[in-house]
This record gives C-alpha cells, sequence and structure tokens, in this order.
C-alpha cells in the first residue's frame, strides 16, 4: 500500500542530503484543501497542518 508520509519524508530526505537547508516545505493542494507539512533535517517527525 501506498504511504504517503514515508513518501515526502524520502523525497525530502534526499533533497536535503544535497542542499546546506534545515528543512523542507511541502504543499498540497487537492480539492479545496491546503495541506502544508514542514520535514526537517534534524527530526525524524513532520509537522502538519492543513488550511
Amino acid at each position: 500500500m501506498f504511504d504517503e508520509r514515508s513518501y515526502k519524508q524520502e523525497l525530502a530526505r534526499r533533497l536535503l542530503r544535497h542542499l546546506p537547508l534545515e528543512a523542507v516545505q511541502w504543499i498540497n493542494i487537492t480539492n479545496h484543501v491546503i495541506t502544508l507539512t514542514t520535514i526537517r533535517r534534524t527530526t525524524k517527525t513532520m509537522e502538519s497542518r492543513k488550511t
């Protein structure tokens, strides 16, 4: 089964490995729902907020 959270974390981990960034902001816009997710280099947790 597709695990969107793991997918986001893996993509961000690969991106952060090559850039001097502390975090990546993942923005998903679907069906009038906006989801903002911050994936940080220093922690293994993700912070999500729906607007």
